[in-house]
């Protein structure tokens, strides 16, 4: 049987590989979880943009008066350090399937608004970017993805052993993986 065993680390597959190498017989298919998905999904009409182009594009799109009440100054250096909150708060937003109407609706972001509004445009603004220049980025994968079954029919069976918890967006893929091959995660 054909299984690939799936962990959500380097330093997990690694404890995994020793043991296993111990045993006589051949290693059984292993893969981290970030590798797993980028191999199970294929983009469609785009390319996944690189670390510093991401930023560049980000910068661009950050040019309109509101942004300026972020306090977020646009220099190169500094934004260049400032970014990677922006980008990951979009990308956890996208893989939790959250959307900005939603965040303002919440007690605990209700003073937050007007920030809010601007980081919504500000993502607009990006999307807007990286389709005029044929890219996706993270925090757009979780709408933008079809299942590579080439690769997913490889495998009679997927196993997944998790430390801690999937995301929605996680949680999605795998569903839609469980109707192509047989799934189990371990916990």
């Amino acid at each position: 049987m054909n299984t690939l065993h799936i962990y959500p680390t380097s330093r997990a597959l690694r404890t995994v590989s020793t043991a296993l190498k111990e045993q006589d017989g051949f290693l059984p298919a292993l893969m981290r979880m970030d590798e797993f998905e980028k191999r199970a999904i294929l983009l469609k009409d785009s390319i996944e943009i690189d670390k510093l182009q991401r930023i560049l594009l980000l910068r661009e799109a950050a040019n309109f008066t509101e942004f300026k009440n972020l306090k977020l100054e646009l220099s190169l250096v500094k934004f260049f350090t400032k970014s990677d909150a922006i980008f990951k708060f979009f990308e956890e937003l996208a893989s939790e399937n959250v959307n900005f109407t939603t965040l303002a609706e919440a007690d605990a972001y209700a003073e937050f608004a007007s920030h809010l509004e601007i980081l919504e445009r500000l993502l607009l603004n990006y999307k807007q970017l990286l389709d005029k220049n044929g890219y996706i980025d993270k925090a757009f994968i979780p709408n933008s993805y079809i299942l590579n079954d080439d690769f997913l029919k490889n495998f009679n069976n997927i196993e997944i052993h998790l430390e801690g918890y999937l995301s929605h967006f996680e949680l999605s893929l795998l569903n839609e993986i469980s109707k192509i091959t047989s799934l189990s995660i371990h916990y």
